[in-house]
């Protein structure tokens, strides 16, 4: 029998790397590495699997051939194994219901705002969900798997939903209830 090891968290070279791939992408239209850390995160909790080739273009901010050069093979199998390790660590946390925290950058100021999370999370919400787009019961479904689940300490489920409205109003539609999604 294999055994599998749970995957190494990317260190801070890595996220740098990954993060300068991703600034390099034509169109300037690719996510940053705290929206990608959301987007993950949304992608995973969901009920469905979504594919990398279904989401890559909204990590990359369009088609790959279109806006990604890479200078080899040899990177390209980088920046997909540095995306693939990401991915996989925050499913590890989500899975085994460990505590997730969120990659969330500081400004000038040292404050992480967490907006890019935000963003990047309902972005994910919004990919395919079945036949449908994730708002309504796949929102309520991955904010219980992800936010309320895996909070950090301290972090009360009131404050949730104010992270999450900073950029919500494309699912102003959704009547979700984060506050009792968490006690169910």
């Amino acid at each position: 029998m294999t055994m599998f090891t749970e995957p190494e968290p990317l260190n801070d070279a890595e996220l740098d790397r990954l993060e300068d791939f991703l600034k390099s992408c034509k169109g300037g239209k690719a996510m940053n590495i705290e929206q990608l850390d959301g987007f993950f995160a949304a992608l995973i909790a969901g009920p469905e699997t979504v594919m990398p080739s279904e989401y890559s273009p909204e990590v990359f901010g369009g088609e790959m051939s279109d806006v990604c050069e890479f200078s080899s093979p040899e990177e390209a199998n980088e920046i997909f194994g540095l995306l693939i390790r990401h991915w996989n660590t925050i499913a590890g946390a989500l899975f085994n219901r460990e505590v997730y925290v969120p990659l969330l950058l500081e400004d000038e100021n040292g404050v992480a705002h967490g907006n890019d999370w935000a963003r990047g999370f309902v972005r994910g919400m919004h990919m395919p969900c079945g036949q449908k787009t994730r708002p309504g019961r796949c929102l309520e479904i991955i904010a219980q798997r992800t936010l309320m689940k895996s909070r950090p300490r301290g972090l009360l489920p009131v404050e949730i939903p104010s992270i999450l409205n900073i950029c919500c109003e494309p699912i102003a539609h959704c009547p979700v209830d984060f506050y009792a999604a968490s006690l169910s």
